[in-house]
């Protein structure tokens, strides 16, 4: 299962607003799903990641530059494009939430941001503690048909 949770318009308005997107930043929604966040990001500048052959039709029908892959797959192809700005809602169960972001952290640029909607419980296992997060939330029954309480991660790549 790919786990599809989209992100609530109020939700993911929030996250976007966290992101600080400026005119000449790359974007990139990882798992991209229908576009729940990309919907908020520049159409013009924003790559979207989904496995799913429905929901990446469903992207490249809204305009948005679609790459049809496993996100983690595809974040491990050497030579790959980096972006000023990630922003994120992946799978959360069995901890899959801690690789993607794992994954996702390679994507950025140094000086760039990571946005990512997490289980709370993320807080407290030292993710990117080296990027000096923000963390945001928590944020609780967002996403219809689950009690889940999710936090938002803010966090800039250092420069250097």
């Amino acid at each position: 299962s790919h786990q599809f949770y989209p992100t609530p318009e109020n939700l993911a308005k929030q996250v976007v607003e966290l992101a600080a997107i400026e005119s000449d930043h790359d974007c990139l929604e990882p798992s991209a799903g229908t576009g729940g966040l990309a919907k908020f990001m520049p159409k013009e500048r924003t790559t979207c990641v989904e496995i799913s052959s429905m929901h990446e039709a469903v992207l490249s029908a809204q305009g948005f530059q679609t790459i049809r892959a496993d996100f983690i797959d595809w974040a491990q192809q050497p030579a790959h494009k980096t972006f000023e700005r990630v922003i994120m809602n992946q799978a959360f169960s069995e901890g899959r939430w801690r690789s993607h972001v794992e994954a996702a952290a390679g994507m950025v640029r140094p000086g760039g941001r990571l946005v990512a909607i997490l289980p709370s419980g993320a807080k407290s296992c030292g993710v990117l503690s080296s990027w000096e997060p923000s963390w945001h939330g928590p944020f609780e029954n967002e996403f219809a048909g689950t009690s889940v309480a999710v936090v938002v991660l803010v966090a800039d790549r250092p420069k250097v």
